[in-house]
């Protein structure tokens, strides 16, 4: 089998958590006479073989490497385009699709087998190519791992859960999920949650644990009342907890050491670290030697050592995947004390068999298992590390582990089937019922070009719509009681320059909401597809979206990225659309093609937005009708931007007058939706203002930027606090010292 694995993390960069399981998989799979490819984020390029057979291919992320050097603008002449526009682990998820199609091309070869962190949607950019795309790599089965899915972290570490643009991270990890053509969890635990989440996929993720080398055989020496916790000082690992625990035990007399093994991490609701936290709450254990802190991780070896002599190694994780510390813990023949918040428990197996365990929700249960582990003899420890050590090795061993996931991948080869149907995040909405109109002619791309007094781009934006790739096709050209004389020339070349193509339709003005309706209404095409009579597209659009439409039955609209020209160089990420983001802000222009049918049943604009967002209220109301819109994730379409434009024109005022409108018009789905949308917005501002969900907003941003500068004042009002004599010494010491 030729088996591809994409990870965000793979040694020696990164030791523990997702890296050390790649590593033990591609080395189990290689030492079975698969050919194993592991495509990895480092620090530097670069191509090798390891001793074991794998191939090993690292790229340096470009929206990185390039960050310090350029400006963040959106040009092509930016060498960290288009990554510069979208959060780091987008961004990589974007470039990550780039590097393997170009990687796969370069072989010649096929996968047989893709596998996939689920961590920070690392797949999303090449699930989703592979979806709206004819993509070399989209009949190649794609596997997800799950191992620790954001959203699921976010909430566990007590971090805001709604802030952008980690909540879209999460949403984007969802979507993988359900769009994979497999998924796989080394833990019931982690299984169970996703279930609870997203109960179509209850039945859809396939559990076997991690595989994993053998240790080296300690010399275990226990050492009474020494009890070790190696990991990050993370909130979701349960250490703060534990502590409190500890030190109720210290005040009942009880005399045992525990020892933190492992480096700090944020603890965002004190707005300090997990470590300054212990410190700041337990200093008076720290000085009395009972709780020591070493401040940092250890080298395997040296940790293999100091575990030596550890009584017992805590796991008391309030949510947990399948730790790697467990693993090793067990490995080495140690007694561990763990809570039944994840995987951990399906290691240990009955409790006091293979170790001790204990629930967080029962009040009393952690201080009851620390008695149980400390009133234990030597003897009853190293009994309980030997059978540890069994029954870890019976569950990770590559022996077991290998024929499980060689089966998995056998039952992914035989169920993989097309797709008809495009795979949302929206199963409480109902698809539509979709009827054909009798004047449609099958296959047809009907244009409509609102136009009103734009003589002077008319001609360049219908000679974009002529270059198209998609045939058939054809324009219809709304006149919306265009006055201007050049413009009405205009009007009149156009449709001479291209009769066969061209139809023009007159109507007294009536806005553009209306004159969209009508030219919705005069088309004979089975698609719509709307582009401004200032605005442009690229030859592939209209074929592209056209083809998806196609492919999936339930796809009721597509539309691209966005280009601005003119006035700004910009350019517009755009997204699956789905609730209750799209009822904060929008998530595409009115560049779209559209089944004509769907339009015509549930997205006519609504007149009386006259000044703008008629586009953005017909697609809530259609998305509200259960229609789905996909995104075609590059820049296909170009927007002019006019400082005298409708929508730039506009004031604060004028938008909040249109949003209290829409929400009016679709009161029962902002009710259903109306906690969630309360979080984003508390979270991240008012909607209207957000740009688009993978940056910060933003209001978030001016909130850093005032935090950063009242930084910056305080520390000058310090410094100028210091006598000048004693500045100039510490300036000419500071100078010496350069």
């Amino acid at each position: 089998m030729n088996l591809w694995l994409l990870t965000s993390q793979f040694p020696p960069a990164v030791i523990g958590g997702i890296a050390r399981y790649v590593a033990n998989a591609a080395d189990m799979f290689a030492r079975a006479g698969h050919r194993v490819t592991v495509v990895t984020v480092d620090q530097t390029e670069g191509e090798e073989v390891l001793p074991s057979g794998v191939r090993v291919l690292r790229f340096v992320p470009r929206g990185r490497a390039f960050a310090p050097y350029v400006a963040k603008d959106a040009t092509d002449h930016n060498p960290a385009f288009p990554y510069n526009i979208m959060a780091y682990p987008i961004a990589l998820s974007y470039e990550l699709a780039e590097r393997v199609s170009s990687y796969v091309q370069r072989d010649g070869v096929l996968p047989d087998m893709i596998e996939c962190q689920e961590y920070l949607a690392l797949p999303y950019y090449l699930i989703q190519r592979r979806l709206v795309e004819r993509h070399p790599l989209g009949d190649v089965p794609l596997l997800l791992h799950l191992h620790s899915p954001d959203f699921c972290i976010t909430r566990a570490n007590r971090q805001p859960r709604y802030r952008l643009p980690g909540y879209w991270i999460g949403r984007m990890e969802r979507f993988c999920m359900h769009a994979a053509d497999a998924m796989l969890s080394p833990s019931f635990f982690l299984a169970n949650q996703i279930a609870g989440e997203m109960m179509q996929l209850s039945h859809a993720i396939e559990v076997v644990p991690y595989p994993y080398l053998p240790l080296p055989a300690l010399e275990t020496m226990p050492e009474r009342g020494d009890l070790v916790f190696f990991g990050r000082l993370e909130p979701r690992k349960g250490v703060m907890e534990f502590v409190g625990v500890c030190d109720h035990l210290w005040s009942r007399g009880y005399d045992f050491r525990l020892t933190l093994i492992g480096d700090d991490t944020p603890f965002g609701p004190r707005g300090m670290s997990v470590g300054a936290w212990l410190r700041w709450r337990y200093g008076r254990r720290i000085d009395e030697g009972r709780l020591i802190m070493t401040g940092a991780s250890l080298p395997p070896e040296d940790l293999w050592r100091r575990l030596e002599k550890a009584w017992a190694v805590v796991v008391p994780s309030t949510w947990e995947n399948y730790p790697n510390v467990c693993i090793e813990a067990m490995a080495l023949g140690k007694l561990v004390i763990a809570s039944t918040s994840g995987g951990q428990a399906e290691m240990i197996g009955a409790d006091g068999d293979c170790g001790i365990l204990f629930r967080w929700d029962q009040p009393g249960d952690c201080v009851a298992a620390v008695e149980r582990a400390l009133a234990l003899s030597v003897d009853e420890v190293r009994a309980i590390g030997a059978r540890a050590r069994d029954r870890i090795t019976a569950l990770t061993s590559f022996e077991a582990v290998l024929p499980r996931r060689m089966a998995h991948f056998e039952q992914i080869t035989t169920c993989m089937r097309p797709r008809r149907s495009f795979p949302g995040l929206m199963p409480d909405v109902p698809a539509p019922m979709r009827t054909v109109t009798p004047d449609t002619v099958p296959g047809l791309l009907s244009v409509v070009v609102p136009y009103h007094n734009l003589g002077a781009y008319l001609a360049e934006t219908i000679a974009s719509i002529v270059a198209s790739s998609y045939r058939p096709l054809d324009i219809v050209i709304v006149d919306d009681g265009s006055d201007d004389p050049a413009s009405v020339a205009a009007l009149e070349q156009v449709g001479q320059m291209h009769p066969d193509l061209v139809r023009i339709v007159r109507c007294e003005r009536g806005g553009l909401a209306r004159a969209r309706n009508r030219g919705a209404q005069a088309a004979r095409g089975e698609f719509l597809a709307f582009v401004d009579a200032d605005d442009l597209v690229e030859p592939s659009f209209f074929e592209r979206a056209i083809d998806v439409l196609q492919r999936y039955d339930n796809v009721s609209f597509v539309y691209s990225w966005v280009r601005f020209f003119g006035e700004s160089d910009a350019c517009w990420p755009t997204w699956n659309v789905e609730f209750p983001y799209l009822l904060a802000h929008n998530m595409l222009t009115a560049f779209v093609v559209v089944r004509r049918s769907d339009f015509l049943a549930w997205g006519q604009n609504d007149p009386s937005l006259s000044d703008a967002l008629e586009d953005y209220d017909a697609w809530i109301s259609m998305v509200e009708q259960g229609c789905i819109g996909v995104s075609l994730p590059d820049p296909l379409v170009r927007y002019r931007m006019r400082s005298d434009s409708m929508y730039h024109s506009l004031s604060d005022a004028q938008i909040l007058e249109m949003y209290d409108r829409i929400v009016a018009r679709h009161r029962s789905v902002y009710e259903r939706y109306g906690a969630e949308l309360f979080a984003l917005q508390n979270e991240n501002g008012p909607g209207w203002r957000w740009n688009h969900p993978a940056t910060d907003p933003p209001d978030v941003v001016q909130h850093q930027q005032i935090a950063a500068l009242q930084h910056r004042v305080a520390r000058l009002e310090r410094l100028l606090a210091i006598p000048l004599r004693v500045r100039r010494t510490l300036r000419d010491l500071w100078r010496r010292q350069r």
